[in-house]
């Protein structure tokens, strides 16, 4: 009975500690329906007409990469580094961040080449970030445009689309164009870059990228809000359990990949917590 009550005051503080970051991030009151994470996949192009996605990755960046802020004007951020040792998990690409730096880079986004992009993303991304950027003064769209652009070729991008035929090797079977989508309903994605968004009521907490491919599911990046990360739960490594359970019981998948895996290297080292698993 003790135990009980130790565990039943342990979880009580645990939801008061959430209630008050969740208070102090947006002026709100979390409601009890809200206190769990919620989890939602959809295609990597959907994701990025979401201001709100790149906003938390230039956040996330600057704070725990130490990137530059394109909306503060900043050249070079001065925070420092936030971890609480497990937030490095999912997270291998310290230089991954950083803008081009092309100076004859186009001001306007329709004049940006958007590769591969489906046609609903075409049609919408102008519009979108020209409301998106719209407030800030001409230096600062400028930076934020360029950081914008070096985000999508980064986690939006995909480099190598698979052929149909590469597609429809293995489960799962999906279309480029496919529009949001559920993680309790997509058993049928083609294979392609995602974007799993991780909210907390009205907050992105996170945003995890994944590569789908006809043998299993590959975890490419995780950005996060760095303050719920450091004090609450640490995403990296929930990011890690939740990609697990998605890729075995969701995609029914046998391998799930973390990349490479250089022992000598401190930041690769949590990938071998993870078992069992082949080199």
């Amino acid at each position: 009975d003790f135990d009980d009550e130790s565990m039943k005051d342990a979880a009580n503080e645990e939801i008061d500690k959430l209630a008050r970051w969740y208070q102090k991030t947006t002026g709100k009151s979390l409601e009890p329906s809200q206190r769990h994470i919620t989890i939602e996949t959809m295609t990597s192009h959907q994701s990025a007409l979401n201001p709100k996605v790149h906003k938390l990755y230039t956040y996330y960046q600057n704070v725990v990469h130490n990137d530059p802020d394109p909306f503060s004007g900043e050249t070079k951020s001065t925070n420092h580094k936030m971890s609480n040792g497990n937030d490095d998990d999912n997270d291998d690409n310290d230089g991954h961040g950083d803008v081009n730096g092309d100076s004859d880079m186009p001001t306007n986004p329709a004049d940006l080449d958007w590769g591969n992009a489906p046609s609903y993303f075409k049609e919408s991304i102008s519009t979108m970030l020209t409301t998106y950027l719209q407030p800030l003064s001409e230096e600062q769209r400028n930076a934020a445009l360029e950081n914008y652009y070096s985000f999508y070729q980064f986690l939006v991008e995909a480099p190598f689309p698979f052929t149909r035929q590469q597609q429809q090797v293995q489960r799962p079977r999906c279309n480029n164009d496919m529009p949001t989508v559920s993680s309790s309903s997509n058993t049928n994605l083609d294979c392609g870059l995602y974007h799993q968004h991780y909210r907390l009521g009205d907050v992105l907490l996170a945003v995890g990228v994944v590569d789908i491919l006809p043998s299993g599911l590959s975890s490419v990046y995780l950005f996060y809000h760095p303050t719920f990360s450091h004090e609450l739960v640490a995403l990296g490594k929930y990011a890690i359990l939740k990609e697990i359970e998605y890729a075995r019981d969701t995609l029914k998948l046998p391998y799930y990949y973390l990349g490479y895996y250089i022992e000598s290297c401190q930041k690769m080292r949590y990938k071998a917590e993870y078992k069992p698993s082949q080199l």
